[in-house]
C-alpha cells in the first residue's frame, strides 16, 4: 500500500515581515494577559460591591485595549516605532500601586 507523500508548503518570507508577524502574535498575548487580569478584578470588586476596584479593573481593560489597537495600527502602517507611548507604559506600575494601596486599606479597615 502505498503512502502519498504529503507536501510541504514552503513560504517566502523575509526578515521583516517575520519580525513584524512575531510582534503581532507578543501584542496580543500581551492584550490577553491584560484582558484576564482586568476582568478578574472586575469579577473580585463586582460581589463585594467595591465598585472603585471594579473601576481599576474597566481602566486596565479600556488601556490595553487602546494600546493594543495603537501598536498593531503602527504595524499594519509600517510606520516606525518611537516606543515612548506615554500613559500606556506606566500603566502596568499604577495598577500594580492602586491594587497593593486598595488592598492594604481594605485590611485597615476590616481589623478596626
Amino acid at each position: 500500500m502505498d503512502v502519498p507523500e504529503k507536501r510541504i508548503e514552503t513560504y517566502d518570507i523575509n526578515q521583516l515581515e517575520l519580525a513584524i508577524l512575531t510582534t503581532k502574535l507578543s501584542n496580543e498575548r500581551t492584550y490577553l494577559t491584560y484582558l484576564k487580569t482586568g476582568l478578574a478584578i472586575l469579577a473580585i470588586a463586582v460581589p463585594f460591591k467595591k465598585y472603585y476596584i471594579a473601576l481599576i479593573g474597566a481602566v486596565l481593560i479600556l488601556c490595553s485595549t487602546l494600546e493594543y489597537y495603537y501598536i498593531n495600527h503602527k504595524l499594519n502602517k509600517r510606520k516606525k516605532f518611537d516606543f515612548d507611548f506615554g500613559m500606556f507604559q506606566l500603566v502596568p506600575i499604577i495598577t500594580t500601586i492602586l491594587i497593593i494601596g486598595i488592598f492594604y486599606f481594605e485590611m485597615k479597615t476590616v481589623r478596626k
